[in-house]
Formats: structure tokens, C-alpha cells, sequence
């Protein structure tokens, strides 16, 4: 499976991912925000797909729905 350049590089970046979220999550309990994070995840889900639906690119839905309720989350 390592043979081929496409699979070390999914495996490296799954490596960089998972120890990024764990550093994440970890504060993230600590501040009692865990439900935020999961909740946030549900609307960039939502977001990606009216995007989509819109003829969008789904990031652009997910990053403004996400940062959107973010911000209203924080206000």
C-alpha cells in the first residue's frame, strides 16, 4: 500500500489531522465547549450542502455557515 505516493500522503495527512484534533479537542473539554465543536460540524454539513444545492463550491457554504454560527455561538 506505501508503494504508491497518493497513499503516504493520505497517511501523513491523516497523522497531521489526528494529532491536531486531539491537541483541539483537548482544550476544547477543557473550556467546556465541546458541544460548540459538535455542533459546528453539523452546520458546516448543512452549509456544504446548500452550497451545493445553490451551484456553490461546498467550502464556501461550509466555512460561512460554520463561521457564521461560530460567531453567533460566541455573541
Amino acid at each position: 500500500m506505501l508503494a504508491f505516493e497518493f497513499m503516504r500522503h493520505a497517511f501523513a495527512a491523516t497523522g497531521i489531522v489526528a494529532v491536531l484534533a486531539g491537541l483541539v479537542g483537548y482544550f476544547m473539554v477543557l473550556r467546556g465547549e465541546s458541544f460548540a465543536g459538535h455542533a459546528l460540524s453539523h452546520v458546516g454539513f448543512a452549509g456544504a450542502t446548500g452550497a451545493i444545492l445553490l451551484g456553490m463550491p461546498p467550502l464556501w457554504g461550509l466555512m460561512a455557515l460554520t463561521v457564521a454560527a461560530g460567531l453567533a455561538m460566541g455573541a
